[in-house]
């Protein structure tokens, strides 16, 4: 007779056949912290993911050891086997056992059904890994690309208290100012086929982007954008908004009085989802929290091209940490677990 898990119990006993020795599991997709899950277990375990979906992120992957996981393109299957009981359940694996990423996750209603190992649930699992693919770095490389899209097409968050600011793929912070500039109209017809003025309006819309920021500023990136004055100060009555970062139009405008053409990303063309709405309680936390002063050196870079240095990118994650701690505090909220 199955036992039915939800919500902690259903967590927990996940994580007890993660970490047993020799246990076998069939999970499709694999978030961040399943590893930390399993308590360091890697013994004699064998592990099957979905790699093509886009659903399991692949940074968790390259921390198992290869001849430990292998992937299967039609899996949809979230079975846990250990050496007593196995679990059947909707749950994937994440740091909370209990979904894609985190805490972004872990307030979506899962359940499962605990039964006892047997002879069947061996011998299918045992087949299912003869015909699942062992995982080479180009198909990695490949899942790196699905993830990013996968995570930028998900539906906004029902509450910034869902927000994790943890994530790999946390949103970038950009501060627009108002200047004048030149187009460059052969370049922009090269790379976009026409210049008029829809294509002049994309790069309006667009953001500067420097060659070094390229490894940051990926396709599908999200990046809060915040309007500054003249005198470098943020803009206290234009609203944040949100842009996802598009094609790169190479030397597609320059400053005026500048000789240099500069790179423009532009937005996605499909209007993505935003991770989170933009309400009022949102955007007064984060003009508080740069106007402390402690972010305030964020609008600004004294590097050449550079501008999401390592230092930057640390700074934007402790500015997300701060939001959200503000945010729990003013909502009376206690810590997602």
């Amino acid at each position: 007779m199955g036992k039915f898990l939800v919500g902690e119990q259903l967590s927990e006993a996940i994580s007890a056949i993660l970490r047993e020795e020799g246990c076998r599991c069939a999970v499709a997709f694999w978030g961040k912290g399943a590893l930390e899950r399993m308590a360091g277990n890697t013994k004699d375990v064998r592990l099957i993911c979905n790699l093509r979906t886009g659903g399991t992120n692949p940074h968790e992957i390259r921390k198992l050891a290869r001849d430990s996981i292998r992937q299967c393109d039609t899996l949809h299957a979230k079975v846990y086997i250990g050496t007593r009981e196995a679990i059947v359940a909707s749950a994937n694996v994440s740091a909370n056992g209990l979904g894609f990423e985190d805490i972004e996750q872990a307030f979506w209603i899962e359940a499962g059904v605990k039964i006892e190992t047997n002879s069947d649930l061996l011998k299918w699992f045992d087949g299912l890994w003869s015909a699942s693919n062992q995982i080479t770095d180009d198909e990695l490389a490949k899942a790196e690309t699905l993830w990013r899209a996968r995570r930028a097409g998900r539906p906004p968050l029902s509450s910034f208290a869902h927000f994790d600011p943890e994530r790999d793929d946390l949103p970038l912070l950009y501060f627009w100012e108002d200047t004048q500039w030149d187009y460059n109209p052969t370049t922009i017809e090269q790379q976009l086929g026409v210049y008029n003025e829809q294509t002049k309006s994309l790069i309006e819309d667009g953001l500067e982007i420097a060659p070094e920021d390229r490894r940051v500023m990926l396709p599908g990136t999200k990046i809060l954008v915040l309007k500054r004055n003249k005198d470098g100060s943020l803009s206290k009555r234009s609203q944040p908004s949100w842009f996802s970062v598009g094609p790169i139009i190479e030397n597609s405008f320059k400053y005026l009085g500048e000789n240099q053409y500069k790179d423009t990303a532009i937005h996605e063309h499909n209007n993505p989802p935003a991770p989170f709405e933009l309400d009022d309680q949102i955007q007064s936390i984060i003009r508080s929290v740069i106007w402390d002063g402690d972010f305030d050196d964020l609008m600004y870079s004294s590097e050449i091209g550079e501008f999401y240095t390592h230092e930057r990118l640390s700074k934007i994650r402790a500015f997300w940490r701060e939001c959200k701690k503000r945010y729990m505090a003013a909502s009376a909220l206690p810590a997602p677990k």
